[in-house]
């Protein structure tokens, strides 16, 4: 299967006059690197960005070593069943891993991930009606992968796009 960008980003550096760049996470089989490119991405219809145009073999990479993005599941976490992660209502959070590529000093996805998990972990004893319920880690491989919530029916961007259509009554905004 050849390399595809996982996730990307514009970057500039406003302490520097070094002009913008794409930041990028390349997956090649089961590894992950981090590279950067001169060239823009694409803004989509949709709003999205591509960086499909960009050709990746070219690209300087840097590996992400497997053990900083996920950390490893520790027996006392809650797993998530498959009919849980696969099912529609509920949502998969996975870590970005942009700040890779962003040269971020230290940054290590997997322990923001295990943070995460610890409070969500205590949310399942006390739940709180403004927190998407959770239901456990993904485990693949002995990693967590992701973590499973139930999918609520809007998200926050959608919320504020609402809100900024009725605050300035602009009916011609397409919310949905």
């Amino acid at each position: 299967m050849p390399a595809v960008v996982a996730e990307c980003g514009e970057v500039r550096d406003i302490r520097t006059d070094e002009p913008p760049h794409s930041a990028l996470i390349i997956k090649d089989g089961s590894s992950y690197y981090h590279a950067r490119s001169p060239e823009r991405l694409v803004v989509l219809e949709d709003g999205f960005l591509s960086a499909n145009h960009i050709d990746l073999e070219k690209l300087d990479r840097t590996v992400i070593p497997a053990q900083d993005i996920w950390p490893a599941l520790e027996p006392s976490l809650t797993c998530a069943t498959e009919e849980q992660f696969s099912n529609v209502d509920n949502y998969i959070e996975r870590s970005s891993l942009l700040d890779y590529a962003l040269e971020s000093p230290g940054y290590r996805a997997r322990d923001l991930i295990l943070k995460e998990v610890r409070i969500c972990e205590v949310l399942l004893s006390k739940p709180h009606p403004n927190i998407a319920d959770y239901h456990g880690v993904v485990e693949e491989e002995g990693l967590i992968r992701g973590l499973c919530f139930a999918r609520l029916p809007r998200t926050l961007s959608h919320c504020m796009r609402l809100s900024f259509a009725a605050e300035y009554n602009m009916d011609n905004i397409d919310v949905e």
